[in-house]
């Protein structure tokens, strides 16, 4: 049993809870109580906060890609303050009669650049779990599996608000494929170009296909008896598709949920165009980002494990806000 490990002032405060000597010595990464309710100190585990950091699973790799796609990530601390600008001022022109000085005249002026300073709070999520301990007996590696599951919940329930934000503001419309259509990725691209573009002064540099969606792109190809037809059916990896489209980056949306018993794709059979950049900068095109912070206890996961007679309790926390950046430029298309 591990000896309690005892909490520095500013942890305590964050906490809800009275330290028992100074700690000034605790070193990043280290375990601490997180609810004096819930938790024991002799019981919470190093090692599972190490594998919920560290994990590295495929299909929650997938899941973490899928979100980091539609939603790149932001990291900085849990209060933050949002600047966000006008998106026609970019974009604007003057009369090529204004820029050329008259002699001994002044340079014309124009209205300073306007923003609006927006105050946020990323917020506190987690779930636990309760379990039987008779029901570990013989189970290898139950703990891991366990964190496994609640960090997939986590990115789940992520990916899902995401979407439902996408949901919310993008533009509908529908386009019927089938053998009689010249080429769908043209579709596509007309969307971006004709309909996205003039909102917001460039294309969308992402798509996202639910999984029937290239399923549906790829039966019209390949019942249309003609060159197009041929080359549109070959070109079939995520890549050949986004150069064909005009995005920077496409991918399929091939992870799933279940809703109602059925193992659902979570765009569903739509084709989701959206503007999106890893990296931040000062002005960010990004539609939806995902603030993150650390957990009290280094890193963006933290596992706790509470070990009782016969039950042991294990929850999973980090910090995360989803926000909408701007709406415009975002397309929800939905091909049948």
């Amino acid at each position: 049993m591990k000896q309690p490990l005892a909490l520095g002032n500013d942890i305590c405060a964050q906490l809800g809870i009275l330290p028992t000597r100074d700690v000034s010595s605790l070193k990043h990464g280290q375990i601490c109580l997180a609810n004096d309710d819930l938790f024991s100190q002799e019981t919470v585990q190093t090692e599972l906060t190490t594998f919920g950091i560290g994990y590295a699973d495929p299909n929650r790799n997938k899941l973490s890609d899928l979100l980091g796609f539609i939603a790149p990530k932001r990291s900085g601390p849990r209060n933050i303050l949002v600047t966000q600008y006008d998106e026609t001022e970019p974009f604007e022109a003057v009369d090529p009669a204004k820029v050329k000085r008259a002699e001994l005249g002044d340079f014309h002026t124009v209205k300073q650049r306007s923003s609006t300073k927006v105050a946020r709070r990323v917020i506190n999520r987690g779930l636990a779990i309760v379990l039987d301990n008779d029901q570990l007996k013989d189970k290898p590696n139950w703990e891991q599996m366990h964190t496994q599951w609640l960090i997939d919940l986590l990115t789940r329930a992520s990916i899902i608000e995401a979407i439902a934000l996408y949901n919310a503001f993008a533009a509908t419309s529908n386009l019927t494929w089938s053998s009689g259509t010249p080429n769908p990725d043209l579709d596509i691209t007309s969307k971006n170009v004709s309909v996205l573009a003039p909102a917001t002064g460039f294309r969308a540099n992402r798509a996202l296909y639910g999984e029937p969606a290239t399923l549906l792109r790829r039966q019209a190809y390949e019942l249309s008896n003609t060159p197009g037809g041929y080359s549109g059916a070959a070109a079939l990896s995520d890549n050949d598709i986004a150069t064909r489209i005009g995005v920077d980056k496409m991918r399929t949306n091939a992870e799933r949920y279940n809703q109602s018993g059925g193992k659902l794709t979570f765009l569903g059979s739509k084709i989701l165009l959206f503007s999106a950049v890893d990296g931040e900068s000062p002005e960010d095109i990004s539609n939806v980002v995902r603030h993150v912070s650390n957990t009290d206890l280094g890193g963006e996961y933290s596992v706790y494990m509470e070990r009782k007679l016969k039950k042991t309790i294990i929850s999973v926390e980090n910090y995360e806000l989803l926000a909408t950046q701007h709406t415009s430029g975002c397309a929800l298309i939905t091909p049948s």
